[in-house]
């Protein structure tokens, strides 16, 4: 007879109460890497990583994460990408913390010799009087660093040639709450009530900038919005919903869809091992002549 159940994620389905484990799929599995785990339980299917490892636990593995320490600072921007540091202040948002005590030293890492990231170190800046936590003291758009080492001041907000600087005085800069300072959409005033960074235009790194996501009522704070193992960017190339773990509502998730090499805004196209029609006798090997 035909039985009408789901497949869970461990291979294994239950009926009248009754557990039976690794029922064969007769071939539905899918593995489109190396690493011989069934796309449809693999935290990263488009990359081998045998040992499935997450780092911060957010349900993508640390091979195809691009925050794999889950600090809101992708890994090729990040000085320490397996070491987070979250609950340490990092102002230019390289992943060293600006001040480093003991338990950001038994962590691994050290403090930040330049904390706003302009090129200059701290001592530096401060023996020339310029802001260690800023990375152009004197607004005219032109770094600390990169004006003493073209031969201007660091302090002279009039000495910025004009075919490099767009002038911006000083007072927007360190109060710009009506400004848009990363191109986001969204004023730093809007950033710092969402708890977005207001310096970066994608804060989670999921390829949608602060102000799309905000527009897309999606998680700018979030790679993953509705954690259907699908980031933002991708849903939003698809087409999926952002909040939505199954678009089509056919049962499969999104990313389950994608991975079996369905398409997650048909809702004709669940297989019937999964959404029903599935003939268990077959399935587990029963001879019923």
């Amino acid at each position: 007879g035909w039985v009408v159940l789901n497949l869970g994620r461990n291979n294994s389905v239950t009926l009248h109460g009754v557990g039976i484990d690794e029922v064969a799929k007769d071939g539905l599995g899918i593995v489109r890497d190396s690493d011989e785990i069934d796309d449809s339980i693999d935290n990263c299917p488009d990359a081998t990583n045998p040992d499935q490892a997450d780092l911060d636990d957010d349900g993508l593995g640390d091979m195809c994460d691009a925050d794999i320490d889950g600090d809101r600072i992708p890994n090729n921007q990040d000085f320490y990408p397996q070491i987070s540091v979250n609950g340490f202040r990092d102002t230019d948002l390289d992943g060293i913390p600006d001040k480093c005590p003991s338990r950001c030293l038994v962590l691994g890492m050290r403090a930040d010799n330049d904390d706003d990231g302009d090129g200059l170190t701290d001592r530096d800046e401060t023996s020339r009087g310029t802001n260690p936590l800023l990375a152009d003291s004197d607004g005219d758009s032109l770094s600390d660093g990169l004006e003493v080492e073209t031969g201007f001041d660091p302090l002279d907000g009039d000495d910025c040639p004009r075919w490099f600087c767009t002038k911006l005085p000083l007072a927007v800069l360190l109060a710009a709450n009506n400004v848009d300072l990363d191109g986001d959409g969204l004023t730093r005033h809007e950033e710092e009530r969402l708890g977005t960074n207001w310096r970066q235009a994608d804060s989670d790194g999921d390829g949608l900038s602060d102000g799309n996501e905000v527009a897309l009522a999606s998680n700018p704070l979030s790679v993953d919005s509705d954690g259907d193992g699908l980031n933002d960017g991708r849903e939003a190339e698809l087409g999926t919903s952002l909040l939505l773990i199954d678009t089509d509502g056919d049962s499969m998730s999104d990313s389950e869809e994608i991975a079996e090499g369905l398409d997650p805004l048909d809702e004709s196209d669940c297989p019937r091992w999964h959404c029903g029609g599935l003939n268990l006798p077959a399935i587990i090997g029963i001879d019923t002549n």
